[in-house]
């Protein structure tokens, strides 16, 4: 028995050493179709604020870090026959951390009773259109704070009124302390379960005394619901060889990217006892 554990410790040594030596590589060429750079937009109408929009245009992923705006395109938007343009004239937003290449100075005029179309076209011939419109703002029930007993760390409960007359399609955001960077509590859902009634949402006990929260709820439109969907589902599977591959859904024609409304209430909520 012990020639035996002599021979398998002799066997197992020289494959170890025999192992690197094997070359397991091989190179594969692989011819790729030529990518056709399109149109990229992300149009947010907001109450009280001036029309603006990021242009960009896509590129490959093997592409390497390039400047990616497109400043010599038409940019219009247009309601009940009224068109306005919106020029090449960058800007950064120093309070939501957000980049614009082309805006204008008036702020927006909500009109619910209107349907709200982007045009884009470049000297190259692309062309990218989409349509939006001013949703009503959801109704806040109610805002609590739920302590733990062990602590004085709180969780945040919030009531939301449904409209039982059409689909809705919700967005919450908590933010803490500030509105700039990411949102510290982020969900999208549909009414279909509690169409009608006041439903409840709440977050982890998270929060701690005298933090400020600012708390969103958006009334968003089916096709920037499933954007938002599709962006999530494209991060779970970014890097996981054991899902599907993902790519985010469009809320525009002839081109990627976003243009709707953003319809919300704010309420802030200061953690006290």
């Amino acid at each position: 028995m012990k020639n035996l554990h002599l021979y398998q410790s002799i066997a197992v040594a020289m494959l170890a050493v025999l192992l690197p030596a094997c070359d397991f590589q091989k190179n594969v060429t692989i011819d790729l179709p030529t990518y056709e750079q399109g149109l990229v937009v992300e149009c947010y109408l907001e109450k009280g604020k001036p029309m603006r929009a990021l242009l960009t245009e896509s590129s490959s992923y093997f592409d390497t870090l390039a400047e990616t705006t497109v400043k010599d395109a038409r940019v219009t938007i247009t309601k009940k026959g009224q068109t306005q343009a919106l020029p090449y004239s960058p800007m950064y937003d120093l309070q939501y951390r957000k980049i614009y290449t082309h805006r204008n100075y008036a702020n927006t005029v909500p009109d619910y009773n209107a349907v709200y179309s982007i045009d884009i076209t470049d000297p190259k011939g692309r062309h990218l259109t989409g349509t939006t419109r001013f949703l009503p703002e959801p109704v806040i029930d109610s805002v609590k704070l739920i302590f733990q007993e062990k602590d004085t760390t709180a969780s945040l409960r919030m009531w939301i009124k449904d409209d039982p007359n059409a689909e809705n399609y919700y967005r919450i955001l908590v933010n803490r302390d500030s509105l700039t960077g990411g949102a510290d509590f982020d969900r999208t859902f549909q009414d279909q379960v509690f169409n009608g009634q006041s439903f409840p949402f709440f977050t982890n006990y998270r929060y701690k005394l005298e933090d400020t929260l600012y708390v969103r709820v958006f009334n968003i439109e089916k096709p920037y619901f499933d954007f938002l969907r599709s962006l999530e589902n494209a991060q779970r599977s970014n890097g996981n060889p054991f899902t599907q591959p993902a790519s985010a859904q469009a809320t525009v024609q002839g081109g990627y990217g976003v243009f709707t409304t953003l319809n919300y209430v704010q309420k802030i909520v200061i953690v006290k006892k």
